[in-house]
């Protein structure tokens, strides 16, 4: 019953950041705040040192170091306004879910993403202009790259190769 539900939130969790984030560009606190009392909760339901589906290990201190690294390491980086403040929370929120092993393959994936649209925006001007890389119907008015979307997407992507391809 759990296995389900862990696996139901994380594809909830990653659908909704996601669309919000290429529509709106923006990540809500709500949804955020949602997520991590959801976590929490799960990892408080299995205790310490209990395995979580997918592999994922319960435990509170791999869950702990991917919440503080996510904050501490990308919280220069929203200073500097190279980073939103919701994808530094939502790094943090990742970390505690899957634990700081995965959050890391994570993260890189979704930065990866986010490069391949920066270098689209980069070299093809035109295609932004005509559609504003946001969904249909929205026209996004910043040149700005979803980070957070990018980072459900690899989410969803780890989370379908923990699915399917072990």
């Amino acid at each position: 019953m759990l296995y389900f539900f862990y696996i139901y939130s994380l594809l909830f969790f990653s659908i909704s950041i996601a669309y919000s984030d290429f529509k709106y560009r923006k990540i809500p606190n709500s949804l955020l705040i949602l997520f991590l009392l959801l976590f929490l909760g799960i990892r408080l339901v299995l205790g310490f040192q209990a395995e979580l589906p997918l592999g994922v290990v319960s435990n509170w201190a791999q869950a702990g170091l991917g919440f503080m690294a996510g904050l501490l390491l990308f919280f220069p980086l929203w200073i500097m306004r190279q980073m939103g403040a919701a994808d530094v929370k939502l790094i943090a929120v990742l970390g505690l879910a899957v634990g700081w092993q995965a959050g890391v393959l994570i993260v890189l994936g979704g930065s990866l993403l986010a490069g391949v649209h920066a270098l689209v925006l980069v070299l093809l001007p035109n295609v932004e202009k005509k559609y504003g890389f946001s969904l249909p119907g929205l026209r996004v008015k910043a040149r700005s790259i979803p980070l957070g979307a990018w980072l459900a997407v690899a989410l969803l992507g780890w989370l379908w190769m923990q699915l399917y391809i072990k």
